[in-house]
């Protein structure tokens, strides 16, 4: 059986700045960042372009990001994250496609949706 806590010697205690963020200074690569503000100031707009980047590995608004797997909760609906996406790909034509980029729509969401599954 697993333990339940894993105990590290002082000894072994160590960090990585490498491995701190995903977004530099702005999307930690451990825990939970938060992006809030008032009614329509863009943030599904900036929230959908930074998941967008740092699933291509791009650099985002001059901040270095680290390539990895965005998974999008569409929690007010996922119709104007569509829009959002033929766009944002009209807009920036040689972005790739086919980037590990997810979208979870809000109305598959339940009690019981899990384990998520892709396709």
């Amino acid at each position: 059986m697993k333990p339940r806590f894993v105990l590290e010697r002082f000894s072994e205690i160590t960090f990585d700045a490498s491995d701190e963020w995903l977004c530099k200074g702005i999307v930690p690569h451990h825990g939970v960042g938060v992006l809030y503000g008032q009614s329509e100031s863009l943030k599904t707009f900036l929230a959908f372009d930074l998941a967008c980047h740092v699933a291509a590995g791009i650099d985002w608004a001059g901040q270095r990001v680290t390539q990895a797997t965005a998974i999008y909760i569409a929690a007010e609906g996922s119709a104007g994250l569509r829009k959002r996406k033929v766009g944002f790909m009209k807009a920036k034509p040689n972005f790739r496609a086919d980037i590990p980029f997810h979208l979870i729509a809000a109305a598959q969401i339940s009690e019981r949706t899990l384990p998520i599954s892709r396709p």
